[in-house]
C-alpha cells in the first residue's frame, strides 16, 4: 500500500491533492505516475480520466523504449557474433593444422564477443572420464594458460549434465545442481558467479568442453548467446575431427614405412640366412677333422657359435617382415648372459673387468632364443 507514502510525498510538496496511476504495459508494470495539486478538492472525474490517458500513453512509450533498446542491444550481439563467427571461420580455413593456435584465437574472439572474463576450450580423454583444459583465456589479464583437469569422479554431475545436454546455461553456477560440484576446484578459484558450459561433441560422443565464465553480479545467458556458444563448438568439434583424421593418416603412413623397412629386412635376412647356411656346413665338416691342430679348431667352433648367432638375426628379421612365426620356448638368462659376457670381454680387451652374477637358479622365460 504506497497511499501513505504518497501522501506523505504530497505534503513535503505543499500539494493539498494528490493522485497516483500505475504504468502498466501488456501486463507489466513499468512504474508509477503520481500528480500533486496545490488547490483543494480531490482529483477525479474527466480530469482523472485525462491522468489515466497520459499514463497510458507514458506506458506505451516506456514499454516502445525499453523495446527498441533491448532490440538494438540484441542487434549489436547479433552483428558481434555473426562477425566472430566468420573471423573465425576464415582462420580455420587459411590454416587448418594448426589446432594450438586456432583454439587460442577462439577463447579470445569468444570472450570478445560475449564480453565474459574467462573462456576455456576442454579435452576429454578417450574415455570420457577427465577432461584438460587445452586453452584457458583470462580476459582481464590477457592471458593463456592450460593443463588444468577435471574428473568425472571428483564432478560426477557435471560431466553427466554435460553429456545429455548441449548447453548448461548457470545463471548461479555456485548454486546450480550441474555446476555446484566445481565449486571449490573451479569456480572459487576463479572468483566465477555465472558459466556456460557448450558440449564439443565428436562421433556421437562428448569430446570436450567449451566453457564460459562470467565473475561479478551473476549473469542471465541470452538466448542468442547461448545459440552463438552452440555455433562455435560446433567449430571446435570439426577442427578435433580433423586433428583426430590428421593423426590417424601419419600412423598409417608411419605404418606404411614400418611394412615397407619389413619387407626389405625380411629380403635381406633371406639371403643373408642362405649365406649362413653355407658357413654353418662347411664349419660342420671341418669341425669333424681330427687332424688340425686345438687351436684352430677352437677358432671353427667360435666361427661356427657367431653363424648361430648371425641365424638368430636373420630369425628375429624375418619375424619383424612377417615371414617367419616366432618360437616362443623357455629360455635361460643365465645362459644368454654368459653368451654376452664372452663377446664383452673379447671387445673390451684385458684392461677392463666386467664382472656378471648369475641366478643359483635357472631364469627361465618364454621369449624367441633369437
Amino acid at each position: 500500500d504506497l497511499s501513505g507514502v504518497i501522501l506523505a510525498d504530497a505534503v513535503a510538496r505543499a500539494g493539498k491533492a494528490a493522485a497516483s496511476l500505475r504504468l502498466e504495459s501488456d501486463g507489466r508494470d513499468l512504474g508509477m505516475l503520481n500528480i500533486y495539486s496545490a488547490d483543494d478538492g480531490k482529483i477525479e472525474g474527466a480530469e482523472l480520466t485525462l491522468l489515466q490517458e497520459l499514463a497510458d500513453d507514458l506506458a506505451f512509450g516506456l514499454q516502445a523504449l525499453r523495446t527498441a533498446a533491448g532490440q538494438r542491444q540484441a542487434n549489436e550481439r547479433y552483428a558481434r557474433q555473426e562477425a566472430s563467427l566468420t573471423t573465425l571461420m576464415r582462420s580455420y580455413v587459411s590454416a587448418p593444422d594448426d589446432f594450438t593456435n586456432i583454439v587460442r584465437e577462439i577463447t579470445e574472439v569468444v570472450a570478445r564477443t560475449l564480453d565474459v572474463a574467462q573462456v576455456g576450450v576442454w579435452r576429454h580423454d578417450d574415455r570420457g572420464t577427465s577432461t584438460q583444459c587445452e586453452d584457458l583465456f583470462e580476459r582481464p589479464r590477457t592471458r593463456h594458460s592450460a593443463g588444468e583437469e577435471l574428473t568425472e569422479e571428483a564432478c560426477p554431475r557435471f560431466f553427466q549434465s554435460i553429456a545429455e545436454s548441449d548447453v548448461i546455461a548457470a545463471f548461479d553456477a555456485v548454486a546450480d545442481t550441474r555446476t555446484s560440484e566445481l565449486r571449490g576446484m573451479y569456480l572459487e578459484p576463479h572468483g566465477i558467479s555465472s558459466m556456460m558450459s557448450v558440449a564439443i561433441r565428436s562421433q556421437g560422443s562428448t569430446a570436450g568442453v567449451l566453457s564460459c565464465a562470467h565473475q561479478g553480479p551473476r549473469r542471465r545467458w541470452m538466448p542468442d548467446e547461448q545459440a552463438y556458444a552452440l555455433a562455435v563448438a560446433n567449430l571446435l568439434s570439426a577442427i578435433i575431427a580433423q586433428v583426430d583424421r590428421q593423426r590417424l593418416e601419419q600412423r598409417l603412413r608411419q605404418s606404411q614405412k614400418l611394412e615397407a623397412v619389413g619387407q626389405l629386412a625380411g629380403g635381406v635376412a633371406h639371403d643373408f640366412n642362405n649365406i649362413l647356411t653355407v658357413v654353418l656346413g662347411r664349419t660342420e665338416e671341418v669341425a669333424d677333422d681330427r687332424r688340425l691342430p686345438p687351436d684352430l679348431l677352437e677358432a671353427i667352433a667360435e666361427i661356427a657359435q657367431n653363424a648361430q648367432r648371425a641365424t638368430a638375426l636373420t630369425r628375429q628379421l624375418l619375424a619383424f617382415s612377417r615371414r617367419q612365426a616366432m618360437q616362443v620356448v623357455d629360455v635361460d638368462m643365465n645362459v644368454v648372459v654368459g653368451n654376452v659376457t664372452r663377446m664383452l670381454n673379447r671387445i673390451l680387451g684385458e684392461d677392463i673387468v666386467v664382472v656378471f652374477q648369475y641366478s643359483p637358479r635357472p631364469a627361465l622365460v618364454r621369449a624367441d632364443p633369437g
